[in-house]
């Protein structure tokens, strides 16, 4: 008897070999994924001023309005000191 292969199993077979050959799209060697220092420092500069601004909604409807205010101060000028900070490096590399 002979053997009949089913319609698009040879396509099945040659994609299945390209992709035990190609890296995996995931994972540390992607270089969209890899955080370099100048993204790590965005993102500590923004999650301080993200912290700095729910801190400073929750005292201003908690009551403490005067305080709300003053740690609701503190946005900018993380904002600030990050956009700063991130600038030196910039210049220096």
């Amino acid at each position: 008897m002979e053997r009949v292969a089913a319609p698009g199993a040879g396509r099945l077979s040659s994609f299945r070999a390209v992709a035990r050959r190609s890296p995996p799209p995931w994972g540390p060697h992607d270089k969209e994924t890899v955080m370099t220092g100048r993204t790590k420092g965005k993102f500590l500069f923004l999650a301080a001023a993200g912290a700095s601004f729910v801190l400073s909604v929750s005292l201003w409807f908690g009551g403490d309005r005067e305080r709300g205010q003053f740690v609701g101060l503190w946005v900018p000028s993380i904002l600030a000191l990050g956009a700063l900070v991130m600038s030196e490096k910039r210049e220096a590399s």
